[in-house]
């Protein structure tokens, strides 16, 4: 959780403005209509594997950590 010390300022901003819920992704960016078909649409197994284990961990962490 080093990586992301400004998470707790992130929430309280987006509380102050009324928002109830928080959105993770496997991306570090926002994805247009041709990345998200290029990496959403038929992806191999693995990949997908390995997206899932790592927003699995970083959720676990969050919830441990905070």
């Amino acid at each position: 959780m080093a990586n992301f010390k400004s998470l707790l300022l992130v929430d309280a901003a987006e509380r102050k403005h009324g928002y109830q819920e928080l959105a993770l992704s496997v991306f570090d960016h926002w994805l247009d209509s041709e990345e998200a078909s290029e990496l959403l649409d038929n992806v191999q197994q693995e990949t997908d594997d390995h997206r899932t284990s790592s927003i699995f961990n970083f959720h676990k962490d969050i919830v441990q950590n905070f």
